[in-house]
């Protein structure tokens, strides 16, 4: 088929018989094109070297500071790891903060790896919130104390917006209520880290008692309760290397969790968390396949479907006429890891294909005597 580009935008695509004379032809020589990959949970432009903490910028080390924390100010677009992962595909992110001394992380954001000057596409994607055992040990080692935390710091916010005046028995300062308020307020999902089935569902009754959207993070055991999450349109954002009972809470972990999701109509995204391994996200995809999810689900798990779990379906994640031209021309099934990204476009633009690899892969060709 064809594809017609105009100013960054696909303006139609299928059998396009009116094309403008001034157009610059592309021949694809019947290779897959597919949407820019989407990362749905990652680190990109937060962390640089994992091993020096002047590179990293992913979590905050206070326990008085988390909903209202926001990244803008930490995303480094220049980031060698941000252009390793365009060049292998990956047009987009949401970019969320970590969790250090607070179940309460902060707010994510979506970006575009192509636009370095101006890459946030979206702020206040989400709210995220640690639960489990991650959450409990931020909470007093308590799974109790950290439900309870959670609630208390709605309640508080939610008197603070009535009355104004903080005092000193709430948990949070004054800008982390206003957060709180405000993102209760215009809707904002609640991003909660949960991998047990009890631990989901604790996240749905809260995300429910507030009246919040919610997107499960992990999900290891969400297949045991696919039926209830599709009923309640609660999505799922996946890690499937997460296979095997690595924790006491991920007992029932299994490899085809993603298919059972599917079959079940509950809507998921696979992430990879590490700003380093993006380039791994389709053969992460791929994976899905060879444990029964279809082909094209497996590809959407990477492009639409985290579009469309965090509302930005209208612009980006799939070819369609009316949204943006970020897309990828690949040597062949982009699932298999025997084909690469050969040209990358962002907003109808083709971007340099060179990273750090190939500078590297360059540099040592010839060494001096």
């Amino acid at each position: 088929g064809d594809m017609l580009v105009v100013d960054g935008r696909i303006k139609a695509i299928g059998a396009i018989t009116q094309v403008p004379e001034d157009a610059v032809r592309v021949d694809a020589g019947g290779k897959p094109v597919t949407p820019g990959l989407f990362n749905a949970f990652s680190r990109i432009g937060l962390v640089e070297i994992d091993a020096v903490s002047a590179t990293q910028d992913a979590s905050v080390e206070l326990a008085k500071v988390g909903p209202s924390v926001r990244l803008g100010a930490a995303l480094n677009p220049h980031s060698v790891v941000w252009r390793q992962a365009l060049v292998a595909g990956v047009t987009h992110s949401v970019t969320a903060p970590g969790f250090a001394l607070n179940p309460f992380a902060g707010m994510s954001l979506a970006i575009r790896l192509g636009h370095q000057d101006d890459p946030v596409i979206k702020q206040d994607v989400s709210l995220v919130v640690a639960m489990g055992e991650s959450g409990s040990a931020l909470s007093g080692n308590s799974r109790a104390g950290n439900v309870a935390l959670i609630r208390q710091a709605f309640d508080d916010a939610e008197e603070f917006a009535i009355h104004g005046r903080w005092h000193q028995g709430y948990a949070y300062a004054p800008h982390d209520l206003r957060a709180l308020a405000q993102a209760r307020s215009s809707g904002v999902p609640l991003c909660i880290a949960a991998n047990r089935v009890s631990d989901i569902r604790a996240a749905m009754s809260i995300a429910g008692d507030l009246g919040m959207p919610l997107v499960v993070l992990g999900g290891v055991e969400a297949w045991q309760i696919a039926d209830e999450l599709a009923a309640n349109g609660v999505p799922v954002l996946l890690f499937p290397m997460a296979n095997i009972p690595r924790s006491f809470e991920s007992l029932g972990a299994r490899m085809d969790n993603a298919v059972v999701l599917h079959q079940a109509g509950v809507d998921f995204a696979v992430y990879e968390a590490s700003p380093h391994d993006s380039i791994k996200l389709r053969q992460i995809a791929g994976n899905l396949v060879a444990e029964g999810l279809p082909w094209e689900a497996a590809l959407a798990s990477i492009t639409s479907a985290p579009a469309r779990i965090w509302d930005l379906d209208d612009s980006i994640g799939s070819l369609a006429a009316g949204k943006a031209a970020d897309f990828v021309v690949w040597s062949g099934d982009p699932l298999e890891v025997t084909s690469w990204p050969e040209q990358v476009y962002v907003t109808g633009s083709p971007i340099e294909m060179r990273g750090r690899q190939d500078e590297l892969y360059e540099r040592y060709q010839s060494l001096p005597p």
